[in-house]
């Protein structure tokens, strides 16, 4: 998967990248977690590029981001955060 920007129709953005991979428990790993997600929610899109945040969070995933579509990213963050997909309008990779 790529890093990418998603823009939602109530003007939420939301960053979502692979994990740095240092940020795994022990205990995360003895459940069989390999990897994360990292996401940061912004309210609208000036405060995205003021980088100021007031939402984020991991994803756990049993296999690489790597390895992962974007898509079946998108998918884990909508499943993660409750986001319908048709309130996405817009999606930018980086």
């Amino acid at each position: 998967m790529r890093d990418m920007v998603i823009e939602l129709k109530d003007g939420t953005v939301i960053e979502l990248s692979e994990g740095t991979g240092d940020n795994l428990l022990h205990e995360d790993i003895e459940e069989g977690y390999v990897d994360y997600l990292y996401y940061n929610i912004y309210p609208n899109i000036l405060d995205y590029k003021m980088d100021e945040e007031y939402d984020g969070g991991q994803i756990l995933l049993t296999r690489y981001a790597a390895d992962l579509t974007d898509e079946e990213a998108i998918l884990l963050l909508c499943d993660m955060e409750a986001i319908s997909e048709t309130s996405i309008v817009k999606v930018t990779t980086r």
